[in-house]
């Protein structure tokens, strides 16, 4: 096994082609901490600059035979291709991360667009279901925003009269879209939050 007192890269290299891991490991503890500069200066991250290097050695070793004895600018070149490349598939992942988030936002807002279209044309139609006065009570609530004491003083009538056919007619909207089956959680919400 060939453990060189003074390090001799030419006879390293040789030992290498011959498969000697000695050596090879020589050569890892020589270039590692310079590489590893190297490709962190370029790909910015530790975690990906230390599997880049360790992925340049393996290439080393996998080619060995085919090593000539001038290896630094070999090592330099093989660690910047593999950042490089790690950049380009980097952006590449993300490009394609915006692109399917924005496909499928898109899609999620169309078809949120259709549900609550068809589910306000239900409520429309549970409201015109209604007797007049709760109708009336339950449009200056929901669509003119009115509080439950304007709506008395308006229609002259109490509080508590506003406060129960509100009561029914939010009951008669959900009984309406749960026979329809659109019932949303969003507007039991909304509809549960009686003034």
């Amino acid at each position: 096994m060939y453990r060189p007192k003074v390090y001799d890269e030419e006879a390293i290299i040789r030992k290498i082609k011959e498969g000697d891991e000695a050596s090879f490991r020589c050569l890892f503890d020589r270039y590692r901490n310079e590489l590893f500069t190297y490709c962190l200066h370029i790909t910015k991250e530790r975690s990906i600059a230390e599997e880049i290097v360790q992925d340049v050695f393996m290439i080393i070793w996998q080619n060995r035979e085919g090593l000539q004895p001038q290896i630094k600018p070999y090592l330099y070149t093989i660690t910047q291709n593999l950042s490089f490349n790690f950049l380009k598939k980097a952006t590449r992942d993300v490009k394609m991360k915006k692109q399917v988030f924005y496909e499928s936002q898109k899609e999620f807002r169309q078809e949120w667009l259709i549900d609550f279209k068809d589910t306000k044309e239900l409520i429309t139609q549970a409201i015109t279901q209604m007797p007049t006065r709760q109708q009336e009570i339950f449009s200056l609530s929901r669509w003119e925003n009115k509080s439950h004491d304007e709506i008395a003083r308006q229609l002259r009538i109490s509080k508590n009269t506003v406060k129960d056919q509100m009561y029914k007619a939010l009951k008669a909207i959900k009984h309406y879209l749960q026979t329809h089956q659109l019932l949303l959680v969003f507007l039991v919400q909304v509809f549960n939050s009686i003034r």
